[in-house]
């Protein structure tokens, strides 16, 4: 009980932190780009601007996402997550790509460029098959003192699979466009291809700029048997 107390407080922190409490880097919605691929983005390193509080939300998140997934299983949580992604997904798609998946408790956190700071909406947890052709990208979200899912949305593996011990880092480049930051300091899309530099630009060692021991992801981490559950999305596991 004691041990469930300080999750849930612990769980409130987090969720304020993500959610913009503090002032640090109070930019408003209207300061994103506007319109649909009307300009080419460019992401320069000299713009980026993350903090030790950055890093230390990101690792309370992995910390306790580990906690009540991995090490002290919270078969409440895990069922509620469990709904709340075959609800998102929906049945047509799981009926069509299977209803067995793994949940990697290794969250992608995204950087948002525009703001200097974690963008809470499309940070999540990775949800694949064994194939790993299949996969999804489960928005984190909070209602309360409760992790549920406030979203999805699909998500290649190509490009991690590709170069499996590499890390990426997960950037939001402005209001519609997500990307993958390599070690190159190109972008690239999920497919694995990469962004024309017509459309994105990195200008600088923008990866660099990162620890992305800390921020980035490899495909070898998200999908280790030691980071991962196994989440079975049929009728028969919720009844």
């Amino acid at each position: 009980m004691i041990r469930k107390i300080f999750m849930y407080i612990t769980l409130l922190f987090i969720c304020c932190l993500f959610a913009g409490c503090s002032d640090t880097h109070d930019i408003q919605e209207e300061d994103v780009s506007s319109g649909w691929k009307e300009q080419k983005i460019f992401l320069s390193a000299e713009h980026v601007a993350i903090s030790e509080e950055d890093y230390k939300k990101i690792d309370k998140l992995k910390t306790l996402l580990r906690d009540i997934l991995i090490d002290h299983p919270d078969t409440e949580v895990i069922e509620a997550l469990g709904k709340d992604a075959r609800n998102k997904i929906g049945d047509e798609w799981l009926a069509n790509k299977g209803w067995e998946y793994n949940l990697s408790c290794v969250p992608l956190v995204a950087w948002n460029y525009e703001k200097n700071q974690i963008d809470s909406i499309i940070t999540g947890l990775i949800l694949f098959d064994d194939t790993r052709e299949n996969a999804n990208l489960m928005q984190l979200g909070w209602e309360g003192d409760k992790l549920r899912f406030d979203g999805f949305e699909t998500i290649g593996l190509n490009l991690l699979s590709d170069n499996p011990q590499k890390k990426y880092l997960w950037t939001k480049a402005d209001y519609y466009t997500g990307c993958f930051i390599g070690p190159d300091n190109n972008a690239y899309y999920d497919s694995g291809r990469k962004y024309p530099s017509e459309e994105i630009e990195v200008q600088g060692d923008y990866y660099g700029k990162f620890d992305c021991n800390q921020i980035g992801v490899s495909i070898d981490e998200l999908t280790a048997p030691s980071n991962c559950i196994r989440m079975v999305l049929s009728d028969e596991a919720f009844r």
